[in-house]
């Protein structure tokens, strides 16, 4: 017991002292998020591993916040995204395949803690989120490199470093919003070694042929540069990186179909009509394998929608409506926005993961889903501090 007084001591001297407590204080969250997030990319370690450590960690984060500030602060839509999260609980009752629900619950609470801790944050996370996104693009980056040319790390086939099919790695998607924020750093700083991150993203943006991720990044570019100042400084930056951005949609079209590329959409469609109450999450392929929604298999077969949506409404039918509302919501804090108030890389980050949880499957990526919401936080908590 006298231990355990000792130890909330030295939790309250690190938090609420002087500024070398505090830098230790935010390398040790950074060196947590940095585990945890190298975990949650694919590893080998286990999915309900992984999702049990990112709650964990939430919770831990939550519960220093409460005890430094004496309170949480309540980030725009919340009351929205718990209603989800309450039916996303009730429909397990029915759901056939309740440990598959069991996950995608863990993976939205850890979301919602993590979307939390940035609101409350503040400029404490926006300090180290910019270099655990480069940091984390380059170690995934050097895992698909081992993994591709000698076969190890092993990982999971929905992970940031092994190839999802034969001609599309989900590595693209990450470096997709790692470029934004080189993009952000290179004209923040002038400093060329983001040059550097930005001749590493066309690499590995080229080689994971995905063009869901080329969306994501041209949307997040387009959605940076929107701001007339930087548009008048850096319009050729921009106009290079939407060539660049059409080139890379063009070369993929050399290796892969564009016009049948989502049969998956026709499919979860049809799968939310004849089933309006859901089939669960985590039963998607109950529908690829349903002939009646697939006749003779013309359509594929699929564990996933490749579309958050779609993946909510097959999991929660009508229920999952509510998903969509907080959606709407949460877009609508992002752009519905004074432009010159709008701290415009996090909600370009925010939108171009969107778009890639919109045609990819990336949304089943632990670490995709919680720099997601973070980025979340961090939009919404930066545009109430400047309208303050």
């Amino acid at each position: 017991m006298y231990k355990g007084i000792n130890v909330f001591k030295d939790i309250n001297r690190l938090l609420l002292m002087n500024i070398n407590h505090k830098e230790t204080y935010m390398k040790l969250i950074f060196f947590v998020f940095l585990i945890i997030f190298i975990l949650g990319g694919g590893t080998a370690i286990g999915r309900g591993t992984v999702l049990n450590l990112g709650v964990i960690w939430g919770i831990i984060l939550l519960v220093l916040i409460r005890f430094q500030k004496g309170t949480l602060k309540i980030p725009p839509s919340l009351a929205f995204y718990v209603i989800f999260l309450v039916i996303l609980g009730l429909s397990m009752f029915w759901a056939p395949n309740k440990p598959a629900g069991l996950e995608y619950l863990k993976l939205y609470f850890s979301g919602m803690l993590f979307w939390l801790a940035s609101y409350n944050l503040k400029q404490k996370m926006a300090s180290i989120f910019d270099t655990l996104v480069l940091v984390l693009a380059l170690i995934f980056g050097f895992l698909f490199l081992l993994n591709n040319f000698f076969g190890f790390p092993s990982g999971d086939s929905i992970g940031l470093f092994t190839y999802y099919t034969s001609n599309h790695g989900l590595i693209g998607s990450f470096w997709a919003v790692a470029f934004l924020v080189a993009i952000k750093k290179y004209v923040d700083e002038k400093k060329y070694r983001y040059i550097l991150f930005l001749v590493l993203g066309v690499f590995f943006l080229a080689v994971s042929l995905s063009r869901s991720a080329y969306l994501a990044l041209f949307v997040g570019v387009f959605y940076m540069f929107r701001e007339k100042t930087l548009m008048a400084k850096y319009r050729s930056i921009f106009w290079i990186l939407a060539l660049v951005t059409a080139a890379l949609f063009v070369f993929s079209g050399i290796f892969k179909t564009t016009l049948f590329s989502r049969p998956y959409f026709i499919r979860g469609l049809i799968g939310v009509i004849r089933n309006p109450f859901g089939l669960g999450f985590g039963n998607f392929n109950a529908i690829t394998s349903d002939p009646n929604v697939n006749p003779l298999g013309i359509l594929g077969m699929a564990k996933l929608a490749h579309n958050i949506i779609l993946e909510v409404l097959v999991g929660m039918g009508l229920f999952g409506i509510s998903f969509v509302v907080w959606l709407v919501m949460a877009i609508r804090s992002v752009v519905v926005q004074d432009r010159k108030r709008l701290p415009l890389m996090y909600g370009a980050f925010f939108l171009a993961l969107f778009v890639n949880f919109f045609f990819d499957v990336t949304y089943y990526i632990p670490t995709m889903v919680w720099l997601w919401f973070m980025a979340l936080g961090l939009v919404q908590m930066q545009s109430e501090m400047k309208l303050a």
